[in-house]
C-alpha cells in the first residue's frame, strides 16, 4: 500500500518554530489545581462502547 499526498510539502505547513505559546488563564488555575477541567469542560465522551456523560460525581 503506498500513500501519496501530492502537493504537500514542508514548505505548505505552518512553522511553530519561532511561536510562543503560553496558558490561558484557566489553564493557569486547573494547572495549579484551583479549578477541575473535567467540571469546566463537562464530560461527553465515548470509549469503545462506554459514553461518559453528566455528572461527574463519581470523581
Amino acid at each position: 500500500m503506498s500513500l501519496s499526498f501530492s502537493g504537500l510539502s514542508k514548505e505548505n505547513y505552518p512553522s511553530f518554530e519561532n511561536c510562543e505559546v503560553a496558558l490561558t488563564e484557566v489553564g493557569v488555575e486547573v494547572l495549579a489545581g484551583v479549578k477541575d477541567w473535567a467540571k469546566l469542560k463537562g464530560m461527553d465522551e465515548w470509549y469503545g462502547g462506554l459514553r461518559l456523560h453528566g455528572d461527574i460525581t463519581w470523581r
